[in-house]
Order: C-alpha cells, then structure tokens, then sequence
C-alpha cells in the first residue's frame, strides 16, 4: 500500500481473496473483491497441504512492501 492513502476509508492490508469480473449484455464489467477466510479453506486443501501450511498461509503471507510513486490526493478525487 502507498504511504499516504489520501482520505482512503476502506484500505485494507492481509486481506486474501479474489477478484470476480462480470460482464453485462452491454459489455459493462464490474468488479467484486471476494475475501476468503482461513476457515473457508476447502478440506480437500488442508489434507494435501497441511493445517498448518494453511495457517501460515494466512498468518506469515504479508509483505511490509509500500508502493512507491502517485497517490490520490483529494484535490483529484474530488471532481
């Protein structure tokens, strides 16, 4: 994430999902982000990974990364 989110409200880090694009009729795409939780996990996944492996998946798997670069001040948001 950027250091400076601006006004962001709903910013979120270890969050782990996925994107689901929808095409309408019209050909308009819309997005979802679908969050999965650890207790989501299928069992089938667990028995060929491990408890454990899944567990550390979503306690360990992060990054202290911060994006460099443009961020969106108000000014620009707010047209």
């Amino acid at each position: 994430m950027p250091k400076d989110l601006g006004e962001a409200k709903i910013a979120k880090t270890d969050v782990y999902g996925y994107v689901l694009a929808t095409v309408g009729p019209d050909g308009t795409i819309s997005f979802e982000f679908r969050p999965v939780e650890e207790e989501e996990v299928p069992q089938p996944v667990r028995e060929e990974f491990g408890a454990a492996q899944v567990r550390w998946c979503f306690a360990q798997n992060k990054s202290t990364y911060q994006v460099p670069g443009a961020t969106c001040p108000i000014s620009c948001c707010a047209h």
